[in-house]
């Protein structure tokens, strides 16, 4: 695709997210929150804002899509029967990024998959772009436009991986925060996934606000 195009910008910045059980998404929350009373904590999980949750794909779309991947994935969600999370270790990244990692199991996989695909086929129909991406698309590589193009997000295969935030601080509170996680969560955990959610996060991932919701 040539440097200088034109793409459709999104109407809506959508997610799809994995909502772990209510008691293991408590924890998370404790966790966080105790986090954000001792430093600034930029990315707050809590059940009020931002529920911990595990992001399956985030992607753009058009307002007219909304409906067709509403109707796409509350039937794929009808599959999904007892899936759940093998939650590992508490890792960070140098930017102050605290986080759960997950075991990448077949059947989370699977989920995943399924649910890039959907969206897959509706950007095929009606590609939209989120407009972060939009603006930054000449400083991406090649194989991430080439995903983009055909997923509507380049966050599938070798560049996705499943986690659970928990927090973001500056690097030198880092070491502290993860101590404060360690002791509030128990880790490694078997967790139960409580719910499907169909979200519109903002085109800046500022909001949560649930377009709808399945039991799985």
């Amino acid at each position: 695709m040539p440097e200088k195009v034109v793409l459709p910008v999104a109407d809506v910045s959508i997610g799809v997210a994995l909502l772990p059980s209510a008691e293991f998404r408590e924890k998370v929350a404790e966790a966080s929150l105790a986090i954000a009373a001792r430093c600034e904590n930029r990315n707050i999980i809590d059940e009020a804002t931002f529920p911990a949750h595990v992001s399956l794909c985030l992607a753009g779309v058009g307002r007219e899509s909304v409906s067709e991947l509403t109707g796409a994935i509350g039937e794929f969600a009808t599959s999904i029967k007892g899936l759940e999370l093998r939650v590992q270790s508490l890792r960070e990244s140098g930017r102050g990024f605290l986080f759960l990692a997950l075991d990448n199991t077949q059947q989370l996989r699977d989920v995943a998959d399924g649910v890039i695909e959907i969206c897959a086929s509706v950007h095929t129909m009606n590609p939209h772009y989120r407009p972060h991406l939009v603006r930054g698309w000449g400083t991406l590589s090649e194989s991430r436009r080439q995903l983009l193009v055909r997923y509507g997000t380049y966050k599938v295969q070798s560049e996705w991986n499943p986690h659970i935030s928990v927090a973001s601080v500056s690097a030198d509170h880092l070491a502290d925060a993860r101590k404060v996680a360690a002791n509030l969560i128990t880790l490694p955990s078997d967790v139960r996934v409580e719910s499907i959610q169909l979200l519109d996060i903002g085109h800046d991932n500022e909001k949560w606000e649930v377009l709808s919701s399945w039991d799985v």
